[in-house]
This record gives structure tokens, C-alpha cells and sequence, in this order.
């Protein structure tokens, strides 16, 4: 709890910024495309897994489409949109697609030369015809780093594909979201973005969604301990059944988990997944439209995507809890066998990124708690207009001891500080 407290303390213990509270940074951002996602470009990425409908969901906020597989025809996607995509690589030794059942079978082989070969083959053809490629995705998922043969794997395919793409464009897999940060550090040496599972529901979290900053704590620990990896990014949940008393909550839900991955640091989101699986139509219709509204805030015209991707963290606003519980707890199970406890994790119930921006002061909050909390902002000085970051909506003016907030349960609060 003393680490969380200290980093809202002020300015002149911490940040090094001090002085004029509304001093802005200079755009880190600038010398970037607008018309390329990040990392090489100002496109915050939102991706959409095994979608079909491209039009629609440039319309609807997202910007990258991809990764596709399953049983929607990836070619006709990308040959069918203008976004950027992601490009699923699949190796070939011998005429043989490299999936789990041959990378795993016992008893291949694995000719990594041609492994190597093939994969620059596919990357220089997928460029070729696909010249609006964001990301390269590694296939199959899931390879396993304590398995050799999978590990290898991973490296050979990374590598191959930066010797045949001038352009270097990150390589990602999908990790699973059980992983803890000792076993995701194993890939920030492998690949250039970590990016694991951060379902709530699906991982017996539905009531302790403080699951999403901690997974992405974790994994930005684990990709600062590694050489390669530099982006990480949170894959939120779109597929598991919700029971019809709670699909009310789903709203609640996306949005607080849209935005818990984003004040925790993540630099792309994506969605698994857009399909309307069989069973799923109720909730789709309850998902789609939050997640959508929320990344229109992130992509739209004068969205708050790059203030999330270029801005920078300062620790010069305190919040203080007035009521309402300050923490709100993980339980990690532990194993009565191994004589191992249960251990607890706390965070604090409301968590917040302070970012100044070049085009301006801004202030996200998120509660995780699943009750509601109340507290005091200070820090910033008086009379501070406070406004709604999205619609520009005056809120508040701060008095001299800060500005007074109450959150309902994983309410989410998007903030603009201006002169007055």
C-alpha cells in the first residue's frame, strides 16, 4: 500500500515538475505519421479479433482489424478494408503449415533454416499484397517457453520476420491470461509487443475487475526485464455467456475494464472477439456498442488516444478517500496440499493516470470497487475548471482543498484541468 501512496504524492518529492501547474510538454508524438498506428504512427490501436464486417467497425471506432482466424476467411477481410491489419505469419517446412500439432509432434523434426525461409517468404508476399499491415502475429498462439522446440520457435519466426519487413513492424502472440510476470518475461526477448489475456469473467473475476491493472502490471514488469519487447497491450473479453439477470452490467463492465487497461499504461487494445458466437446474441448486443463507445473516444476526431500513447505521467495530485473502502482486494487461491495460503493483493479501489499533454492537463479515474467511493482530488490549483474530457462539459471548479468526487461502482471518469 506505501508504494501506491507515494505515487500520488506531489511534484517537488517525485516528478520534478514543479512550477506552473498548466506547463505543458512538448508533443512526443509529432514527427509521427497520423495515418500509421503505433508504434509507428499516432493511431491508437484497438483491434478486433475474428471480425467480418471491416466498414462497420471503422465506423464504429476500431482501428486495426485483425487478428483473423477460425472460420472467417482472413483474405477477403483484408482485401476488403482500408484499415491497417494485422497479418497472421504461418510458417511451412516442407509444404507443411507449422501448427501446434506439427510443432508439438513428437516425432518432427523442426528444419528451422526452413521454418525461417518460409516465414520470409509470407511476410515479403503478405507486404506485397497488403501494403496497409500494422502488426505481424505469430502462429500458432500459446507456444509454451518451457518447451524448447515451441521456444525456438517463437525466435526463429520473430527474427525472419524483421529480415524481410523494411519497415520492422512489431510481431506479437497471444499469451494466455493465467500467466504470471515470471513466465511473460520469457517472451521480451522473443517478440516486440506482450500482449496477454486480461479477461475478467472468463478468469472468476466478475467481481474483482482490479484483475486488469494488475495483469497489466505485471506484464509491463515483465517486458522491462527483456531486449526486445517494447509495447504492451491488454486483450479484453467479447465472448464469454453472461447469465440474463446481469446483462444489464455488461455496459459497467466493458468500461471499466476498457479503461483500467488504459490508466494502467496499455498502448493497444484488443477485443477477443467481435463474432457473434452461437448462445452470445444477447450479450454481443450489450458489448459491441459499449466497447464501440468507448473507442470512439480513444480513436474519434479529437479522441484521447494519443494522450494515452504520448503523454506524460505526472504525480502532482493526491486523491484521498473520504468513504467508501480505500483498496479493493485479488485473492490468488492457494494450495492446502503445499501447505500455500491464499495471498491477497491489494489495490487501491480507484486507480487514476495524471497526464499533461500538449493539448492539455487530463485526470482518468476508474474504480474497481464493486461499491461506491468518495474522495478528494487536491493538488491542482484553486479555482481549476474541471470538465468532462470527452464532451467538454464543465463539472466542476476546484476550491482550495482540491475537487470533491463520488464514484458508483467501476464508474469510470474521464477529466480535463484548465485554467481558469
Amino acid at each position: 500500500m506505501k508504494k501506491f501512496l507515494l505515487s500520488l504524492l506531489g511534484c517537488a518529492a517525485l516528478s520534478g515538475v514543479c512550477g506552473d501547474f498548466f506547463a505543458l510538454p512538448a508533443d512526443k508524438g509529432k514527427d509521427l505519421p497520423a495515418d500509421k498506428v503505433y508504434p509507428k504512427g499516432r493511431i491508437f490501436p484497438i483491434m478486433t479479433y475474428s471480425g467480418k464486417n471491416p466498414a462497420k467497425y471503422k465506423e464504429d471506432g476500431f482501428t486495426v482489424i485483425g487478428p483473423v482466424y477460425g472460420k472467417v476467411d482472413r483474405e477477403k477481410v483484408y482485401s476488403n478494408t482500408t484499415l491497417p491489419i494485422i497479418y497472421s505469419i504461418r510458417a511451412t517446412q516442407d509444404g507443411k503449415v507449422a501448427d501446434k500439432n506439427f510443432i508439438r509432434r513428437s516425432g518432427i523434426k523442426m528444419n528451422y533454416k526452413k521454418l525461417a525461409q518460409s516465414v520470409r517468404e509470407d511476410v515479403k508476399e503478405a507486404i506485397k499484397k497488403y501494403p496497409h499491415i500494422a502488426y505481424f502475429y505469430l502462429t500458432p498462439e500459446e507456444l509454451r517457453w518451457w518447451k524448447t522446440k515451441e521456444y525456438n520457435f517463437i525466435k526463429v519466426v520473430t527474427d525472419a520476420a524483421h529480415e524481410a519487413d523494411p519497415e520492422k513492424r512489431p510481431v506479437w502472440m497471444y499469451l494466455p491470461g493465467h500467466y504470471g510476470q515470471n513466465s511473460i518475461a520469457k517472451y521480451a526477448d522473443r517478440m516486440d509487443v506482450i500482449g496477454k489475456g486480461c479477461y475478467t469473467n472468463y478468469a472468476s473475476r466478475k467481481n474483482q475487475r482490479a484483475w486488469v491493472r494488475y495483469s497489466v502490471d505485471i506484464m509491463k514488469n515483465a517486458a522491462a526485464q527483456g531486449n526486445e519487447a517494447d509495447m504492451v497491450l491488454a486483450v479484453l473479453e467479447m465472448f464469454r455467456k453472461v447469465d440474463p439477470a446481469e446483462l444489464h452490467r455488461i455496459p459497467d463492465w466493458v468500461r471499466h475494464d476498457f479503461y483500467a487497461a488504459l490508466i494502467s499504461g496499455v498502448k493497444g487494445l484488443a477485443i477477443f472477439s467481435l463474432s457473434n458466437r452461437t448462445g452470445f446474441t444477447q450479450a454481443h448486443k450489450m458489448y459491441y456498442p459499449a466497447y464501440s463507445k468507448a473507442a470512439k473516444e480513444i480513436t474519434g476526431k479529437n479522441g484521447l488516444g494519443e494522450i494515452f500513447l504520448f503523454g506524460e505521467h505526472r504525480n502532482d495530485l493526491k486523491w484521498t478517500v473520504t468513504s467508501g473502502d480505500a483498496t479493493t482486494p485479488l485473492t490468488f487461491r492457494g494450495d492446502p496440499k503445499k501447505n500455500r495460503p491464499d495471498r491477497v493483493v491489494q489495490y487501491p479501489s480507484v486507480g487514476f493516470a495524471n497526464i499533461a499533454h500538449a493539448r492539455g492537463r487530463y485526470l482518468f479515474m476508474v474504480n474497481s470497487a464493486e461499491k461506491p467511493v468518495a474522495g478528494i482530488v487536491s493538488g491542482m490549483p484553486e479555482n481549476t475548471v474541471v470538465k468532462d474530457a470527452v464532451t467538454g462539459e464543465k463539472i466542476t471548479v476546484a476550491g482550495k482543498d482540491g475537487i470533491k468526487l463520488e464514484f458508483k461502482s467501476l464508474e469510470v471518469k474521464l477529466l480535463k484541468l484548465e485554467r481558469n
